[in-house]
């Protein structure tokens, strides 16, 4: 059973994992179970107890990463929203979109609102605790108290992402504390900035100071990357 298609169509939970590594790398056999057994995927079985998928599933399983991937959601959440997809209330489209969130549009620098506990990290960006108490102690990322204990805003999250990209080239947390330094630096030259407008009252002040340094962080970001990105050219050059 080289490309372990099943009969009628399913699909072994090796041809699924197969088929979607391209797209999700760090994917496992494991990791399908552990969604399975977290009540996410409810694939069908076989007489003999093997697990048969179909390209719902799949298409369920691939929502799933995303939504870990690219909205660090933890799975709790998630489980609620393929619920309402099931029920015919949402849409993949509409949870890939953002549009069921209900909320207001809210500013980066501002919305902190999306916290997860450390072990609900951990699961999403597949650092061990130990990991995340590292990227704490180096000052790469910072806790705050939530509902159940020790919390982590979406920002600290994407940092761990990205912390465990970088480590499959062998870089390692120590390496990062000059990022850690570049970033207290240009903060305070950024807020320097507008401290003027911070020091006015009334919500409309605050509101225009939360513009201008987003879109200083955004210009500042493309010039440190277009700056790296002259480096690299000269140096393989």
């Amino acid at each position: 059973m080289g490309s372990r298609t099943l009969k009628k169509g399913y699909l072994s939970i090796g041809a699924v994992v197969d088929s979607l590594t391209p797209e999700f790398p760090d994917l496992s056999i494991s990791k399908v179970r552990y969604l399975e057994d977290e009540g996410l995927l409810d694939p069908k079985r076989s007489k003999g107890g093997y697990r048969r998928f179909t390209e719902d599933d799949v298409i369920t399983l691939r929502l799933i990463l995303s939504m870990q991937k690219e909205q660090y959601l933890p799975l709790k959440v998630i489980r609620e929203k393929i619920r309402e997809v099931s029920k015919g209330r949402l849409s993949a489209g509409d949870l890939m979109s953002g549009k069921d969130d209900k909320t207001e549009v809210t500013h980066e620098l501002t919305d902190k609102t999306k916290k997860m506990t450390s072990d609900e990290a951990s699961e999403a960006t597949g650092l061990s605790s130990r990991d995340i108490q590292e990227l704490v102690t180096y000052g790469l990322i910072e806790s705050a108290p939530g509902e159940k204990g020790t919390a982590f805003d979406a920002g600290n999250v994407r940092v761990m992402h990205l912390v465990r990209a970088l480590g499959k080239h062998g870089v390692e947390p120590r390496h990062l504390r000059m990022y850690e330094n570049f970033a207290e630096r240009e903060s305070s030259f950024l807020t320097q900035i507008v401290a003027p407008i911070m020091l006015q009252k009334g919500d409309d002040a605050r509101m225009r100071a939360v513009e201008t340094l987003e879109d200083l962080a955004s210009l500042s970001k493309e010039l440190r990357e277009t700056l790296l990105t002259n480096k690299l050219r000269d140096a393989i050059e």
